[in-house]
């Protein structure tokens, strides 16, 4: 029976989650899970207002650490988010400022390695691209790469 290949990044981030305590993916969010009790029959399950993605994972570990502390002292789960994030979280974005160097990257190795031209990359890449870029910039950005490609290609429904 094979298994699923699990990311070197999720690993890490769940073998660092003290006794009682997981993450997992939430609609492209870290949830956090905390048992409690004889076995682990009594939990809380908060969702943080951090991506799942590997470049989260020392944000997201520091968190944990804190918020382990804080439930260890007797305060309440819900309570030491508040006090981290207040009362509303807001979604920390997983290197939004990055795509812009991710895509000046990408037509340099076009140009270096598929030797395109610059018609090419302006009438074949860069319409696309620009769109994804919005998007992955927004303050609500796709969850994962099927929703962005969905929100790309509503624009050229013929292609």
């Amino acid at each position: 029976m094979s298994q699923s290949k699990i990311p070197k990044w999720v690993s890490r981030l769940r073998a660092a989650c003290p006794k009682g305590w997981s993450v997992k993916d939430s609609r492209g969010s870290i949830r956090l899970s905390v048992r409690s009790g004889a076995g682990g029959k009594q939990g809380v399950s908060k969702t943080l207002p951090i991506a799942w993605a590997a470049d989260t994972v020392a944000d997201t570990v520091a968190l944990i650490t804190r918020l382990h502390g804080a439930v260890e002292s007797g305060i309440d789960l819900a309570d030491a988010l508040d006090r981290e994030f207040g009362s509303v979280p807001a979604a920390i974005p997983a290197s939004a400022t990055r795509w812009p160097d991710l895509m000046e990257k990408f037509h340099d190795d076009l140009i270096t390695l598929s030797r395109i031209s610059d018609t090419t990359w302006k009438r074949g890449y860069v319409p696309y691209l620009d769109i994804a870029l919005d998007l992955l910039t927004s303050s609500s950005p796709p969850v994962n790469a099927k929703a962005l490609v969905s929100e790309v290609v509503k624009t050229w429904p013929d292609k």
